[in-house]
């Protein structure tokens, strides 16, 4: 097998070698893959394979990337509210250095918090929620305890 691949544009013909159709393969986005130029690259269908799965390697990571980002700002969301409960200041500045999933379970280990807490119903809540606490944080609650003395 040669080394040299045809491009072609308009009818002509240039000889490049597989490692420039390689790389134009790596720097386009589209396939088949072409030049700056408009120029089209033929390529073998092992390079189109590969070219395929990259393609579906990066959606992928993509489409983790964005599963852990809403990970992220749920986690950190339940250890902000946790930080409101406790009124703690310095909770604060932690929890805004977290930057991953992990760091928000260390702070949750460190805290000796339930890790059962960061979960979320069927319903979209978090598993710790208490469907009577818009209740209990009500002034109607509060003015039972009053009576009650």
């Amino acid at each position: 097998m040669s080394d040299q691949i045809t491009m072609t544009e308009l009818g002509g013909r240039w000889d490049i070698t597989r490692q420039a159709a390689a790389r134009l393969a790596r720097n386009n986005p589209t396939f088949p893959p072409t030049t700056k130029q408009g120029r089209t690259v033929n390529v073998s269908w092992r390079a189109a394979k590969r070219w395929r799965e990259r393609q579906q390697k990066d959606q992928l990571a993509s489409a983790m990337e964005s599963w852990e980002r809403q990970r992220l700002t749920h986690l950190r969301g339940q250890l902000y509210r946790y930080a409101q409960r406790m009124d703690g200041r310095y909770a604060w500045m932690w929890i805004d250095k977290a930057r991953t999933v992990e760091a928000c379970y260390e702070l949750a280990y460190m805290w000796r918090l339930n890790l059962e807490d960061f979960t979320v119903r069927p319903d979209g809540k978090p598993a710790d929620y208490d469907d009577d606490s818009e209740y209990y944080d009500s002034q109607e609650y509060l003015d039972s305890l009053e009576d009650d003395t």
